[in-house]
């Protein structure tokens, strides 16, 4: 039986790889809209001769909040299936994403914690 460690650091591993994947999506949509590229160049370089618009600034916002929605409502898909994902998606379209997964992660770790409480309950009336 593995170690807490060990399935804790898989657990991280897969984090780490679902958000570079979404990550990656919100590179190539980047990549794949000059006026969205073009925005966020000029926004990471600070040229003087280039000004920052808030057209700009809401266009790297935008992309950067879809990044994250999508990263943990992938996860929520992986760990709990589509009804958790659309759950978090909708929390994160009303609340945002840190909100969402919190409030997802709390829900996630009560029904964790009920499930060991059964289990051990169970143990001890059979024992």
């Amino acid at each position: 039986m593995p170690t807490l460690e060990r399935c804790l650091l898989l657990q991280m591993t897969a984090q780490f790889r679902n958000s570079l994947a979404w990550r990656v999506f919100g590179y190539l949509v980047i990549a794949s809209d000059p006026t969205v590229r073009n925005s966020f160049f000029a926004l990471l370089s600070k040229g003087d001769f280039i000004a920052i618009t808030p057209d700009m600034l809401a266009h790297y916002f935008l992309l950067e909040a879809l990044g994250l929605s999508l990263s943990f409502a992938y996860f929520a898909l992986l760990e709990d299936g589509a009804r958790a994902a659309l759950g978090v998606l909708g929390g994160a379209l009303a609340l945002g994403p840190a909100p969402a997964v919190a409030l997802y992660l709390a829900s996630r770790e009560r029904r964790i914690h009920a499930a060991v409480e059964k289990e051990q309950g169970a143990a001890e009336s059979v024992h």
